[in-house]
């Protein structure tokens, strides 16, 4: 979907994806490993400063992501389906503890997605390892 394509038809690709989740079985799973395809740099926002983050619109149009935006990028993309788009979407900043470093999180009702590892968790298991730093709740696009 977003290597070396233009603009109209990254753009054309993501409608045609997200049309896709309406009906999915598994659309975290699915919307987690379409994105694994995107290539990454290594900072294009920085999570800690709200004013960085771009629309989705923007950031089809540079094609530039980094993890964090990657996972605002997987947010906005759920907000825009009729499926999801009344569910509640947080994104967490957390430190691993064991490896020390950090991870970003989006929570959307009781599911968790971490891009990192491809894994959706249901909200209710522990996450022991993790200490979260900051919580954004997403605004609605």
């Amino acid at each position: 979907m977003f290597v070396n394509n233009s603009y109209q038809y990254r753009l054309k690709e993501w409608v045609n994806f997200r049309e896709g989740l309406e009906t999915s079985k598994k659309p975290f799973y699915d919307i987690l490993e379409e994105f694994k395809q995107i290539p990454l740099v290594s900072i294009q926002v920085d999570p800690y400063d709200e004013s960085t983050w771009t629309d989705p619109w923007t950031m089809i149009l540079e094609n530039e992501f980094c993890n964090f935006a990657i996972i605002l990028f997987i947010g906005y993309t759920l907000q825009l389906t009729d499926r999801f788009c009344n569910d509640t979407f947080e994104i967490h900043i957390c430190t691993n503890t064991e490896k020390s470093e950090s991870i970003y999180l989006l929570y959307i009702n009781d599911d968790i997605l971490n891009y990192e590892n491809n894994t959706v968790i249901n909200s209710s298991q522990e996450l022991s390892d993790l200490i979260i730093e900051k919580k954004y709740t997403l605004p609605c696009i």
